[in-house]
């Protein structure tokens, strides 16, 4: 798909299936992905994309795909409010991240979203409010509208350089409801 990360559209079946790989059995322990189903005509059913957290640790990671032929028509807006309202019902669980232990910077930043821990209190635990994130290219501005009318506020950025190409990512982050 055109604004995945990999930010061009599958070549082949194999590429495609390798992308559904990641979302099933026993990889969905990671991912908490819905099906984005339209209804054509009275008995036509048409998969037109998905919505879900394609990651769930340290910080949920919430986006959606849609085929190109069905955007502008609210879909990803309803799509995104319903498992929203979805993914606050789920039984929830407590995870323990350590900033000193993240692998990247990347994740550095993410933990740092959600956590208020000060540097020189590395060992202190501490239980923060749990939120969802959406990261986006910034030049992607339907879907930062989609995020913002689902109440996403605005967090940060940071640069990315991916396959040579320069970018920038920009956070939003939704609370739990109280």
């Amino acid at each position: 798909m055109v604004n995945t990360q990999r930010g061009v559209i599958d070549a082949t079946l194999e590429e495609s299936q390798q992308w559904m790989d990641r979302h099933l059995p026993p990889n969905d322990a990671n991912t908490y992905v819905l099906v984005i189903w339209a209804k054509e005509d009275e008995e036509t059913w048409e998969h037109i994309g998905t919505v879900g957290c394609h990651i769930i640790s340290p910080v949920p990671v919430v986006g959606y795909m849609l085929r190109t032929e069905w955007w502008g028509r609210s879909i990803a807006t309803k799509a995104l409010q319903a498992f929203i309202e979805h993914w606050w019902t789920l039984d929830r669980r407590i995870v323990e991240v350590s900033i000193a232990k993240a692998k990247d910077e990347h994740c550095v930043h993410k933990m740092k979203l959600e956590t208020s821990q000060r540097k020189d209190q590395v060992d202190v635990n501490e239980v923060v409010p749990e939120i969802l994130l959406a990261e986006i290219d910034e030049k992607n501005i339907p879907s930062i509208r989609v995020i913002t009318k689902c109440g996403f506020h605005y967090r940060g950025c940071w640069p990315v350089t991916q396959d040579g190409i320069d970018f920038v990512i920009r956070d939003y982050t939704l609370s739990r409801p109280q």
